[in-house]
């Protein structure tokens, strides 16, 4: 019923991207301060409810009177509790059988965007849980999701350069050499798989066995320097790349990449 699609890198940030039923979902994980986990969501409209599993435990109960905030004590004796608050386009926290707590958000003609903040210690220090969402909520803006799904700064700024070695022409077969960028500032070992060539002809993307997509320039040069640039990192053995519409997929171990 859910169904992961991907994510998206924004300079330290990453998105992820899901759908559970038919809402589409993007999550952005944070913390504030030491201890408190959010969970950043921006729900898509939908004409069904979502259900959100949040902790089990026993005793679940709220905390404030209008139960945004809600505990649930351990499983064993002397176990720390879990506390967690709604913030934003709120939810219903739903605490009905004790032993759970669950977070229904229902069906809507327009996005929700919310904060689910989860806390575990001591339940003598709960209250220190409820002032650190009180100063979520009046100091930090949620993040705008979608925002953040659209690209941000590159990566990788620099750029390595390789030599054009034209082969000699003195018969009917002649091979020209593109030097590989062997020796780039992240050390990445360049052993190529799959390559394609952009509609300009003059560019191509290549992937390497050990997880990388660079873009090439200047292969329409008869001679003289290409341009190498890293665009993407981490990949599981990617040796396949293929380039349709002027997008980059790429084939790896585990799934196609774009």
């Amino acid at each position: 019923w859910a169904h992961y699609k991907g994510l998206y890198v924004h300079g330290n940030k990453v998105v992820l991207s899901y759908t559970v039923g038919a809402r589409g979902v993007f999550e952005m994980p944070s913390l504030h301060g030491e201890n408190v986990f959010i969970r950043n969501l921006h729900i898509a409209p939908g004409t069904s409810e979502i259900i959100m599993q949040v902790a089990q435990g026993t005793d679940a109960k709220p905390l404030d009177g209008s139960r945004n905030i809600v505990q649930i004590a351990g499983a064993k004796p002397n176990e720390n509790v879990i506390a967690a608050a709604v913030l934003g386009d709120t939810g219903l926290w739903d605490l009905a059988d004790g032993k759970n707590l669950r977070l229904r958000i229902p069906a809507a003609t327009k996005a929700h965007r919310l904060r689910v903040l989860i806390w575990n210690g001591p339940a003598n220090a709960v209250k220190d849980f409820a002032k650190a969402a009180a100063t979520v909520q009046s100091e930090d803006e949620a993040p705008n999701l979608l925002k953040l799904t659209q690209g941000g700064k590159a990566q990788w700024a620099k750029t390595v350069e390789t030599d054009i070695q034209a082969g000699l022409d003195l018969g009917p077969y002649a091979t020209d050499t593109f030097q590989l960028p062997d020796d780039n500032p992240w050390k990445s070992w360049m052993r190529l798989g799959g390559f394609d060539f952009f509609k300009d002809n003059r560019r191509a993307a290549v992937c390497t066995w050990q997880g990388d997509v660079w873009i090439v320039e200047g292969l329409d040069l008869p001679k003289g320097k290409l341009t190498w640039r890293r665009i993407a990192a981490g990949m599981f053995q990617p040796l396949g790349l293929k380039i349709v519409n002027e997008t980059i997929y790429v084939c790896c171990r585990d799934q196609i990449t774009r």
